[in-house]
């Protein structure tokens, strides 16, 4: 399962959203498409640096049921 989230600017990143995909977040954020995915890529070459936006994988046998 894969979650994507926005956090807010500060320094606490609380959480402000939280979508099944990238272009969900974006259609609730009303970013343009393929903006959060580019955000994420950024941040992992190190480009940005403090990064707004999360892609987080949780295993199938992690998941709370």
């Amino acid at each position: 399962m894969v979650l994507y989230l926005a956090v807010s600017a500060d320094k606490y990143e609380l959480p402000t959203a939280v979508a099944d995909s990238g272009y969900e977040l974006e259609r609730m954020l009303g970013l343009r498409r393929g903006s959060v995915a580019c955000h994420i890529s950024y941040a992992k070459h190190g480009r940005v640096k403090r990064q707004r936006y999360f892609k987080i994988v949780i295993d199938d046998e992690e998941e709370v049921k």
